[in-house]
Formats: structure tokens, sequence, C-alpha cells
């Protein structure tokens, strides 16, 4: 199974309001929450519920990184 996450279109008061600044806050939240699974992988007991945290950090640490301001 594989998902593509996009960002909503934003709207145009907040393209005209200039660079957002809440990006690094929601990463550190991502990475929080994907700390979480990573916490719970440690006493996972079967196989299928390490895949699944797996994956569930995986997109914490892929949303992290796309709330992230690009670098040129």
């Amino acid at each position: 199974m594989s998902a593509i996450i996009q960002p909503f279109p934003r709207s145009r008061t907040a393209q005209t309001q200039g660079p957002q600044t809440h990006g690094p806050d929601a990463a550190k939240r991502y990475v929080h929450r994907a700390q979480e699974a990573f916490d719970l992988l440690a006493v996972a007991s079967t196989p299928a519920e390490r895949t699944t945290l797996c994956d569930i950090a995986e997109i914490w640490l892929d949303m992290a990184e796309g709330a992230l301001p690009a670098h040129p």
C-alpha cells in the first residue's frame, strides 16, 4: 500500500501574507509522533505490529520533512 500526501492549496490571503513560520513547529510535532511510534515498536509483539509501526513512523517523518521549507 502506498499513498501520495500533498498539501491543501493555500488561499490567496495566505499567499500574500508572506512566508509561513509554522513549518518548523509542525515538523517538530511530526517527529514527536514518529518517536511515539518507535517507542511502541519496542513493545510490539507480532511482525504485523512491527511493520505497521514502522510504516506509521515513516509517514510521520515524511510529513515532518514536507513541513520544512525547501532549500535552494
